[in-house]
């Protein structure tokens, strides 16, 4: 398994045994998007928000993240590893995934020290 690099705004999705590495990326976002005929703000505020969202859709998105990392997801072993480790968690994990995709790369934002 890859660790995250937070530079470039991975994560990691932990579903019971399983660990994905993710990624938001614009791919990622129009892809959602698509899935949902809605934009990523109404997808946040009207499914994440209120709770009306299926799992189907959370395995969808955890799989488009995947993608987004580079990686080839399975859609059936992402739904049973939501399965195993409860939908509380995995939406807590795509909360986190679509957070990022609005928040952008961490980048070190410290100065440097420069000696004279």
């Amino acid at each position: 398994m890859t660790l995250p690099n937070k530079q470039r705004n991975e994560l990691t999705v932990i579903l019971g045994d399983k660990t994905y590495l993710v990624k938001p990326t614009f791919n990622f976002i129009a892809q959602i998007e698509d899935y949902f005929d809605e934009p990523l703000t109404e997808i946040v505020l009207g499914k994440l928000q209120t709770g009306r969202i299926k799992v189907s859709e959370i395995a969808t998105i955890i799989a488009a993240g995947i993608e987004g990392a580079g990686g080839t997801p399975d859609l059936e072993e992402i739904k049973e590893a939501i399965a195993d480790a409860g939908t509380i968690v995995a939406i807590d994990a795509i909360a986190q995934l679509l957070t990022n995709s609005f928040s952008g790369p961490k980048i070190n934002t410290k100065p440097t020290d420069k000696k004279k």
